[in-house]
């Protein structure tokens, strides 16, 4: 749901955990910024590890 409410926000955060995945950056630090709203937290956790899997790939 917030994909559909909040594009831009759900953008930007797929690009800063693809930008600190790339960077070597670790999850715990690169989503300190988040720490008071979980619901973001685990939506950039998820875009993280799917950049982090995407360089794998």
């Amino acid at each position: 749901m917030a994909t559909t409410i909040f594009p831009l926000t759900t953008a930007v955060l797929q690009q800063q955990a693809r930008e600190a995945a790339e960077q070597g950056v670790p999850l715990e630090e690169a989503h300190a910024h988040l720490a008071h709203d979980s619901t973001l937290r685990e939506q950039f956790d998820g875009f993280y590890r799917a950049a982090l899997q995407a360089e794998v790939a």
